[in-house]
């Protein structure tokens, strides 16, 4: 018993230092925050919201969750000066070398950018019954050339009655203008999406 109680004693200092090597460190806390400027685009009158991205092969992309195409000036209470709506498009920040504010969106100038999040329309999904928040980061892979991001898919009348979102993995290519769905669903809707 004094035996295994020394041996206790000695490897104490030891066990408590393994311990505190592989305990999870503390995320430095946020000291400030700092307003950079509102976002343009290379297209007249869009607004957008939402969204998240990453980093692919040095181009800061950005999932945006919402964009608006007008005629002119900020969209109206009624529509009435709505071009396009798309829901899920891609933008690049400072593709231009202008700074992180400006986006370069991929679409036209008359109808504002392409929708870039592709659905399995095969499988039911469409712009009618589907949503995608793609609200959740890229994570870089391959040296940054290559990453994958997990943004929920959403059916939207399941949805209204409680069910929780599917997710959905996407591939980045830096060879790709956008993503590829790998597959329709990564965690189907009775799965856990966080944690």
């Amino acid at each position: 018993m004094r035996k295994n109680l020394f041996y206790l004693t000695a490897l104490a200092p030891i066990i408590d230092a393994v311990l505190a090597s592989i305990a999870p460190q503390i995320a430095p806390q946020i000291q400030s925050v700092m307003m950079i400027g509102t976002a343009t685009s290379n297209f007249p009158n869009i607004y957008s919201d939402g969204g998240g991205g990453g980093t692919i092969n040095g181009r800061n992309l950005i999932m945006i969750s919402d964009g608006t195409c007008t005629g002119g000036g900020i969209p109206t209470s009624d529509n009435s000066n709505l071009v396009n709506f798309t829901p899920y498009s891609i933008a690049c920040s400072s593709c231009d070398d202008y700074g992180i504010t400006s986006l370069q969106d991929f679409g036209t100038s008359s109808k504002g950018p392409y929708q870039q999040i592709p659905f399995f329309y095969d499988g039911g999904e469409n712009e009618t019954v589907t949503a995608i928040w793609p609200n959740s980061a890229i994570a870089s892979l391959c040296n940054c050339s290559c990453g994958v991001s997990f943004p929920p898919v959403v059916n939207r009348t399941a949805f209204k009655a409680g069910e929780n979102p599917a997710l959905c993995v996407q591939h980045w290519r830096a060879d790709q203008p956008g993503p590829v769905r790998l597959s329709r669903s990564f965690a189907s809707c009775a799965e856990p999406v966080r944690g």
